[in-house]
């Protein structure tokens, strides 16, 4: 079976050694991560999510939704806490039977047995989380972002000047500059001024500047992380107002990964209330002002 429950572990390392087009794969960098992040922030936003008091959010949802499982484990010093686990039994039909947890504050490994003292919350079917979609679009708008700043400073407009010699090419260089900065005047020695031709070196620069272009994809790949993740977007290949029928279009598309992800964690959390005998956690989606037909027109804040 393809779907067998692994450990976070083994997850991740699939995930990082993941199969990918040979000669187009983008370089994991310090702004793939800063991407990561926002990307991140974006589906936490997405869900309301209710816990107990001893139970941390930022703890809970990081790994859900980055490692895709956790699990609720029943302690007597502790209640119920969640924590990543390890699979050390299987049920008929591969389903995690028996987990074991650790933490610096147990004397020794908890074992849990699902149904009776433990329940895992998992995102999706298959024990994956948001890790491979959310590295994607990462890699691809910092592989923009690149795109952007060499673009701009190549269209840097660089003049070349034609010296006699070094002492001139000097005193020219030293003009340039003060006048670059903003001086409001400039001065120099009238000889060797006369007759001399400057030119540019790059010509038609608006021909190079793809910048603005960019920009407008990189906000058509948010939109399509945006679809992904379940977050209302709006058309933005479609410059004029849109009607309403245009902004709900794709709400069927939307909503179908982010519905099986809610559903799946619900019935985790609804089985975890079972055990407890009351409801101590609970998950739905975040209702904004104006609720869900709320469009996000610019989702990374550019003008």
């Amino acid at each position: 079976m393809a779907f067998i429950p692994m450990e976070y572990e083994t997850q991740e390392i699939i995930n990082f050694f993941n199969q990918q087009p040979s000669r187009i794969k983008g370089v994991f960098n310090e702004a793939t991560q800063h991407y990561k992040r926002i990307l991140y922030f974006k589906i936490y936003s997405r869900y309301d999510i209710k816990l107990p008091e001893n139970m941390a959010l930022n703890w809970f949802r990081f790994w859900l939704f980055h490692f895709g499982s956790i699990a609720n484990i029943y302690t007597n010093k502790f209640g119920w806490v969640a924590f990543p686990y390890g699979v050390t039994a299987l049920d008929i039909y591969y389903q995690p039977k028996e987990i074991t947890v650790a933490s610096p504050q147990f004397p020794q490994p908890k074992k849990g047995l699902i149904g009776l003292n433990s329940e895992i919350i998992k995102c999706f079917d298959d024990y994956y989380g948001f890790e491979h979609i959310v590295t994607k679009y990462a890699v691809m708008l910092a592989a923009i972002d690149r795109s952007i700043n060499v673009n701009i400073m190549s269209s840097v407009i660089s003049k070349v000047i034609a010296c006699q010699s070094k002492k001139q090419a000097d005193d020219y260089k030293e003009a340039y500059g003060l006048a670059s900065e903003g001086n409001p005047f400039v001065t120099v020695l009238a000889d060797g001024w006369e007759g001399i031709q400057i030119r540019d070196l790059i010509g038609d620069v608006k021909s190079d500047f793809i910048s603005d272009k960019l920009e407008d994809l990189k906000r058509c790949i948010v939109n399509d992380f945006l679809t992904d993740v379940g977050i209302n977007n709006a058309n933005l290949a479609k410059r004029e107002r849109l009607n309403s029928d245009e902004v709900n279009a794709n709400n069927e598309e939307v909503m179908s990964l982010a519905t099986i992800c809610l559903e799946n964690i619900k019935d985790g959390m609804e089985k975890t209330n079972q055990l407890a005998g009351e409801e101590i956690m609970s998950i739905d989606f975040r209702e904004y002002e104006g609720g869900e037909k709320n469009v996000e027109v610019n989702p990374l804040g550019n003008e």
